[in-house]
């Protein structure tokens, strides 16, 4: 029983964030071709709103990013 407590122990610290990280990154990648390709500040705004309020807030994170990179 401890080998599984150990796999658990390692998907927890291991796998998780690295699910979360691609989430995040995945979005700050499309979110930046978007803008890239002459999608305006505020039509970003308004998808991390709606993302917002299905409580995404890893996508939300990543199109923020975006946002700031792009506004700098």
């Amino acid at each position: 029983e401890s080998c599984l407590f150990d796999i658990k122990i390692i998907f927890g610290i291991l796998f998780v964030p690295i699910i979360i990280m691609n989430k995040i990154e995945e979005h700050y990648k499309n979110a930046s071709v978007k803008l890239k390709n002459g999608s305006t500040v505020n039509e970003l705004y308004q998808q991390l709103y709606r993302l917002e309020k299905k409580e995404d807030y890893d996508a939300c994170a990543g199109i923020l990013k975006a946002i700031k990179e792009f506004s700098k």
